[in-house]
């Protein structure tokens, strides 16, 4: 344990490399429903899995004969990897407390706080979580003004100090806080630039990994983020998911669970 607490620190958290260098894709098939009819099923995928894991109803996996934990999956929400000059920490959701009841929307490089549950605790359906999102769609026209998710893709040292900077003001303070503590993120993003077929899978994985630069959907990502879902307006999706916080075989589960709902 203390072996793994030492691996964790040294080459996850002091790393100083941006976290595009050491973040995890997986490309989708492209879906073939209307952008936001799709985006509110996968949202209601994702939430439903999360119930599971709140009633602990989840299936039990098994590794040679031995039951896995799924304690782990709790990390996976309302987590965040956090920017620091010489070493990150990362932030997860209190024990005990309850936990936040709403996901981030980032459509045209603006972000929004999209409340995913009704007053008496239960999720919203399929179709309120269209008309929340046809909503976000009305408030997000384009603007030209930087995109402040690109920041979160420099090296650690650099956004850590423009983090500090940042964290001076209330309102960015509040802004961040909403991003981070979010339960997970939705990435709303323009079409991708063309290319030949013989590039296609390529530029699918780029687009999944950065957004293809900031002058095309990189100011859509908040890469410090355990786990943001990506839809495009061409049928592209996928998720991007930190994985100093996220392991790749829990991540596969998520996935799983989340195409068979559809």
């Amino acid at each position: 344990m203390e072996v793994e607490k030492h691996w964790h620190r040294l080459c996850q958290l002091e790393g100083r490399w941006a976290c595009i260098s050491a973040a995890f894709n997986l490309v989708f098939s492209p879906f073939f429903l209307p952008l936001y009819r799709f985006a509110a099923k996968l949202i209601a995928g994702v939430l439903d899995f999360k119930a599971k894991i709140d009633h602990q109803t989840l299936l039990v996996e098994y590794s040679h004969g031995h039951p896995l934990s799924t304690d782990c999956y709790s990390r996976l929400f309302a987590s965040c990897r956090l920017p620091g000059r010489k070493r990150d920490s990362i932030l997860l959701p209190p024990p005990g407390r309850k936990p936040p009841n709403y996901i981030t929307v980032v459509r045209n490089f603006q972000f929004f706080r999209l409340e995913v549950y009704n007053s008496d605790g239960t999720p919203l359906t399929i179709d309120q979580l269209y008309l929340q999102l046809l909503k976000i769609r009305s408030l997000s026209w384009k603007l030209d003004k930087e995109p402040l998710g690109v920041l979160t893709s420099d090296h650690r040292h650099t956004w850590g100090e423009a983090f500090t900077t940042l964290m001076k003001d209330k309102l960015n303070q509040e802004s961040a806080l909403t991003i981070q503590r979010s339960l997970f993120t939705v990435c709303l993003d323009a079409p991708i630039l063309k290319v030949s077929d013989a590039h296609v899978k390529s530029r699918l994985a780029a687009q999944m990994l950065h957004g293809g630069g900031s002058y095309s959907n990189s100011g859509n990502r908040w890469f410090d983020k355990t786990l943001q879902f990506i839809i495009g307006e061409d049928g592209t999706c996928g998720v991007l998911y930190e994985q100093a916080i996220a392991e790749g075989p829990l991540i596969a589960t998520v996935i799983d669970y989340v195409l068979d709902y559809w």
